[in-house]
């Protein structure tokens, strides 16, 4: 079942996906590229199955293990289709000190939500790496947005439909918005990193009232979204 946008929350605060998307998928640490700690709060695991367009970026130079370190969604531009070649993260998740990373360093996990069980067919090599050519870092970053091409389109059952202009209801304030991802669970007291990808609910947030926690940085290029008054649930 696909609603556009109340399915993908996706950095974009995240993140702010700049234009696209939300900002929704927490990340597992592993010498990630980004200083940014992803994190998934007050939320719950995943069912198997429930999420099957959430994909991970795995270092692939660690082979032993699942080392996600961000999250991204497996999209396409149209109806829902059962495989695609791209993956729609953040870009701070893939530049460094100003470089874009290489794609020979980066493989993606999909059609898995549980790290302790990923096989060897679930990690697919990146063909290319595409970053917003506007992407400003900083404390409210801009056009925090990246595509990755895989070598070989995946089939997961079901991709994520990119959000068009049709679908402006799905961004009105107080909407509930989904995040999913392998973020860290406790990221003002500790760290718990699950090896289960958790979900959680967020409502969609009026601009002013974002702008006045984030001392005026944010643009038209942020969707705001989170529990604003009494907080608990959040990523990144």
């Amino acid at each position: 079942m696909h609603t556009r946008l109340q399915h993908i929350i996706l950095v974009i605060g995240l993140f702010s996906l700049s234009g696209f998307v939300l900002s929704a998928i927490g990340a597992r640490a592993a010498e990630p590229p980004s200083t940014v700690p992803p994190n998934v709060v007050g939320g719950e695991p995943v069912n198997p199955g429930e999420y099957p367009w959430l994909a991970g970026l795995l270092v692939a130079s660690v082979q032993e293990e699942a080392a996600v370190f961000c999250g991204g969604a497996l999209i396409d531009d149209g109806a829902p289709t059962a495989s695609s070649q791209w993956v729609l993260t953040a870009a701070h998740c893939l530049v460094r000190n100003g470089e874009v990373r290489l794609p020979s360093a980066i493989e993606v996990l999909a059609g898995q939500h549980d790290l302790t069980q990923v096989q060897p067919e679930q990690r697919h090599p990146v063909e290319e790496i595409i970053v917003h050519p506007l992407y400003l870092s900083g404390y409210a970053p801009v056009n925090d947005i990246a595509l990755l091409r895989l070598a070989a389109p995946v089939n997961v059952g079901n991709t994520l439909p990119v959000a068009t202009p049709a679908d402006t209801a799905f961004f009105a304030p107080g909407v509930d918005a989904q995040i999913a991802g392998w973020g860290n669970l406790l990221p003002q007291t500790g760290v718990q990193q699950p090896d289960i990808a958790h979900k959680a609910v967020v409502k969609i947030v009026d601009d002013a009232t974002c702008n006045a926690r984030y001392d005026r940085a944010l643009g038209i290029e942020h969707l705001c979204a989170g529990n604003m008054l009494t907080g608990g649930v959040d990523t990144c």
